[in-house]
């Protein structure tokens, strides 16, 4: 059954005020009556692809990432599958001539780096 978000009156929320800290406020559209339920998210997952645009707004935040990940030592293998070098493959593959390889990036980090 689908569920949807709703804005609830204060006075029928639990004590907590219907919220966790990993958690979502939400009504059950199958019950006659309302009810709220709290469903734990337990992991972040990426249902919609970015824009170019907001891809290019946040260039310089996937390149700090990098920089972060091949500071830790991160494999190239381990960098690879981080979402960061999916959004720099997306920017890449859409605007080659503006935005580099990722693989490029990452040697040209690692040489800066020192590692």
């Amino acid at each position: 059954m689908p569920l949807r978000h709703q804005q609830v009156p204060e006075t029928q929320l639990p004590p907590n005020g219907g919220f966790t800290q990993l958690g979502v406020l939400v009504e059950s559209a199958w019950r006659p009556r309302r009810r709220c339920h709290v469903v734990a998210m337990s992991q972040l997952t990426f249902t919609t692809d970015l824009t170019i645009a907001e891809l290019e707004t946040s260039f310089s935040i996937y390149c700090k990432s990098l920089r972060i990940l091949i500071l830790e030592e991160r494999t190239i293998n381990q960098i690879r599958r981080s979402v960061c070098w999916r959004r720099l493959s997306s920017l890449h593959e859409a605007l080659p001539y503006r935005y580099g390889d990722p693989s490029h990036l990452y040697f040209l980090i690692k040489r800066e780096c020192g590692k």
